[in-house]
């Protein structure tokens, strides 16, 4: 390999001396010399001559065959310059100091070529370049320019096709702010977007030798994989800085070196090969001129013999070194497949195809099998952090537990509602109000119905069904509550009422009827306040990112599990929720004071005062224990969803258990027929009151009597309709 390489650096610098000497171009003199021009603008003249090389053994070898340009000869030159100028100069001297051409090639780089082509144009010269800017195929600005090349466009859908292999989600672009650069990177950037790739950033670098800004920008973006869209020595640049800022793992996906669409020296061959082609193409259809014309004809004013050769230029179409060669509308060349290389061991291993105009990615089948990337660690680089939200739900063990349980409550209150219908017309049970009863244990039925609204997996709603939910968890705590505490107290009320009036002997009649209409305006004002809320203050649904989890199982891929809290919200929540507060607060603070009243009633079936301290005293432990357990779990869904389910389960079991178990145990001791005897013992609670009591027991026992009575016609309207009976 040593000896062919130093041949092939021998041949690259004879050329380079030869064609800067002048033009040397030999020829049999029975052949007519076609002059074919290049400006090479690479950094040094070796790399330029070095690829002049192959233009000049396509000359070389269109000159041999025979078919193509049979009475003529090619003669070939090329320079090298070095800026801009330099290169306007060289064909300023083509022009006006050597012989005409009517083709030339070059020069590569898309900027010089930008100014330079625009010019040749004015001189009917028709060129062909391998300079691969988007730019260069605008047909207004570059009428007479032809690229060989691949624009960078064109390499566009294999990129895009690359990342999608690679299953990235998210790049940043980093380009050299030119006019090169920059309509390419407008181009992918549309193309990543309807790949649906997100783009974190899109740095345009003025200064390419200073990129410390965009660097930094990078590193708050989080950017893993960097699209580079920079020259070669500014490329360096960047990826020195950015080694500089000690990132551990870092991928630079360049597009300058790992993606390639084909060589760029055979590129150079074919552009030769192209212009032989068209030139013979053209031999015929100069004769059809008026005047009729050959090609030696050619002048730099001669516009239908330009027009001739552009035509042929753009309808070539030929298989060559490089691939099959066809020009598009745009003089564009197609044909050519797209290929990412990667380095190894100081040389370039071709691993992928990509057909230039799709994204589909072919492997390369190599001896061993198929060709593959080798990446550090043997993984492919992830693009980022990854963030999968996760709503948080109640754990399965938890609202098993809570549900069996409720469940369980809700048997022991369809028992107690059962025994309450079934024996509604025994004594023992008629004295204890059955109907207010049943809505005692409505509101029961209410609060355990709000732990399902609570703890049902909401994970497949929507918004709208998630505020649903929260409407039926408040409208069942809420009418629960009334249904419960109310009709507790109103049983009280008229015990506190008949027990004040029968001491003077007033006979007073407080109908189930009057008692439910109180209980019902209770529920009426509840309703009318979630109906306010629901009309004027819409409940929407807050998502509360809690803090990210990584997962440890593959750490590498830096999946982090984000909890999502749901939580309702509205406007004035505060102001709804205060204000059924006070309603509570206000019925709780009027069972309390019933009670008080009633605490000297010694018939056990009326006298509920002791149970309505014990509700309310284990309603207030309740909330004085959950206000600071809940702010502790603030966040945690399965503990408030615990706390809650066990404060509704525990409060409603213990008040269902305390004003029924005692009645019903009176009940079942007194079912036989034998009548339930009044007590005249007083409270132990209160001696004074009992030692009033004892002087004055015969009294005291007609009034109990005449109580037990009215409370027992008052539940049951067979009396109220006897009654009426009598007085008429």
């Amino acid at each position: 390999m040593a000896k062919v390489y130093l041949c092939f650096l021998f041949a690259a610098l004879i050329i380079a001396i030869n064609a800067t000497t002048g033009n040397l171009c030999s020829w049999n003199e029975t052949k007519i010399p076609i002059h074919i021009r290049s400006i090479m603008t690479f950094e040094s003249e070796f790399e330029s001559g070095e690829h002049a090389l192959f233009l000049q053994a396509a000359a070389d070898h269109m000159n041999s065959i025979d078919g193509i340009l049979d009475r003529y000869h090619i003669c070939f030159r090329w320079d090298h310059a070095t800026d801009t100028s330099h290169a306007l100069s060289i064909l300023y001297d083509y022009i006006y100091n050597g012989p005409p051409i009517p083709m030339m090639f070059g020069p590569p780089y898309s900027s010089v070529s930008a100014l330079l082509n625009p010019v040749a144009g004015q001189f009917n010269i028709v060129q062909i370049t391998s300079a691969s800017s988007p730019a260069i195929s605008d047909r207004d600005r570059f009428p007479l320019t032809v690229q060989t090349y691949p624009i960078e466009n064109d390499m566009n859908p294999g990129r895009v096709g690359f990342i999608k292999l690679m299953k990235w989600k998210r790049v940043a672009i980093v380009f050299h702010d030119i006019e090169y650069f920059r309509e390419n990177m407008n181009d992918l950037i549309r193309r990543l977007e309807d790949a649906n790739i997100n783009i974190l950033t899109v740095e345009a670098v003025s200064d390419t030798s200073n990129p410390d800004q965009h660097i930094q920008s990078l590193l708050i973006h989080d950017a893993r994989i960097i699209i580079l869209a920079v020259y070669e020595h500014a490329a360096l640049i960047f990826a020195c800085q950015l080694h500089s800022k000690d990132q551990e793992e870092f991928w630079t996906l360049n597009n300058a070196y790992n993606i390639i669409a084909t060589n760029t020296k055979r590129t150079y061959y074919d552009s030769m090969v192209l212009m032989a082609m068209a030139l013979n193409a053209s031999i015929g259809d100069l004769k059809l001129l008026n005047p009729p014309r050959k090609l030696e004809d050619f002048e730099y004013t001669h516009d239908d013999m330009r027009k001739v050769f552009n035509y042929n230029v753009r309808h070539a179409e030929f298989i060559s070194i490089s691939g099959p060669t066809r020009i598009n509308i745009t003089r564009d060349r197609q044909g050519l497949q797209l290929y990412i290389s990667q380095y190894r061991d100081k040389r370039g291993d071709l691993i992928l195809y990509f057909d230039i105009y799709g994204e589909n990615p072919v492997w390369v089948q190599t001896e061993e099998g198929n060709a593959s990337i080798i990446w550090s660690g043997n993984r492919a680089p992830v693009d980022g952090k990854t963030y999968l939200l996760k709503y948080v739900l109640v754990e399965e063990t938890s609202r098993i537990i809570i549900f069996i349980l409720t469940t369980i409550g809700i048997c022991f209150s369809l028992f107690f509602m059962f025994i309450n219908i079934r024996y509604k017309n025994e004594r023992a049970i008629k004295m204890t109000s059955p109907a207010l009863n049943n809505f005692i244990i409505i509101g029961g039925l209410l609060l355990y119905a709000s732990i399902f609204a609570y703890g049902i997996d909401h994970s497949n709603m929507d918004d709208t069904g998630v505020a649903a939910l929260c409407y039926v968890q408040f409208a069942c705590v809420s009418t629960g509550f009334t249904f419960a505490m109310g009709a507790l107290f109103m049983k009280t009320y008229r015990v506190h009422t008949i027990f004040k009036k029968a001491r003077k002997a007033i006979k007073v009649e407080i109908r189930d009827i009057e008692l439910l209409r109180w209980l019902m305006g209770l529920v009426a004002l509840d309703i009318l306040l979630l109906v306010l809320w629901i009309l004027l203050d819409m409940i929407y649904i807050t998502d509360i990112e809690l803090q990210p989890q990584l997962d440890m199982t593959e750490p590498y891929l830096e999946i982090y599990t984000v909890p999502l809290l749901r939580q309702c919200n509205s406007d004035y929540q505060v102001i709804f929720l205060s204000a059924l507060a006070v309603t509570k607060t206000i019925l709780l603070t009027f069972g309390v004071f019933l009670a008080w009243k009633t605490r000297n009633v010694t018939i056990s079936a009326l006298n509920d005062s002791k149970y309505i301290a014990a509700c309310v005293y284990i309603i207030a432990l309740v909330i004085v224990l959950l206000i600071p357990a809940f702010s502790v779990t603030s966040k945690d869904v399965n503990g408030q969803f615990i706390l809650t389910g066990s404060a509704v389960i525990v409060t409603m079991t213990t008040v269902l258990f305390l004003l029924f178990v005692p009645k019903i145990l009176i009940f079942w001791k007194y079912r036989n027929g034998s009548d339930v005897k009044i007590s005249t013992m007083a409270s132990s609670n209160n001696n004074n009151t009992s030692s009033s009591l004892a002087d004055n027991e015969a009294s005291l026992a007609s009034i109990l009597a005449k109580v037990s009575t009215l409370c027992e016609e008052a539940s049951n309207p067979q009396y109220a309709e006897g009654d009426k009976e009598q007085e008429q």
